[in-house]
């Protein structure tokens, strides 16, 4: 695939990416989250959802080699996390997930305040979001 027809698809792709994000997070946030406070489930799984959020994240940013990076770097810490807490579970592997939290937070919010408030064509994500 040429960079231009993966630019093409990127474009075509950017609305159902960012409703698709929007679903995995929120999935995250008030089902996942809940359910590992509550005890239903060991934090691992919370690594994995959080994991694939970031795959789909990593898509969507893919134009910007610094958002990129960032996002990357995010899912070494949840591996590393990930790594330790099935190993031995210590403090450390919560700090750890709380800066990938931190920069996959920051980097995706500015990447998405970028699409939606970037000049051009307005779509129904812009017409609801404003």
């Amino acid at each position: 695939m040429t960079g231009e027809a993966f630019r093409k698809l990127q474009v075509r792709l950017a609305d159902p990416l960012l409703t698709a994000l929007t679903v995995m997070i929120a999935v995250l946030l008030f089902v996942v989250a809940p359910l590992q406070i509550a005890g239903a489930i060991t934090g691992h799984y919370v690594g994995f959802v959080f994991e694939a959020v970031l795959i789909l994240a990593a898509f969507m940013v893919l134009g910007s080699r610094v958002a990129f990076g960032a996002i990357l770097v995010a899912m070494a810490l949840i591996a590393v996390a990930l790594a330790l807490e099935l190993e031995q579970p210590s403090i450390v592997e919560v700090y750890l997930d709380a800066l990938a939290w931190l920069i996959a937070g920051l980097t995706l919010a500015i990447v998405i305040a970028r699409v939606v408030f970037a000049p051009g064509k307005i779509t129904l994500r812009d017409k609801a979001g404003r």
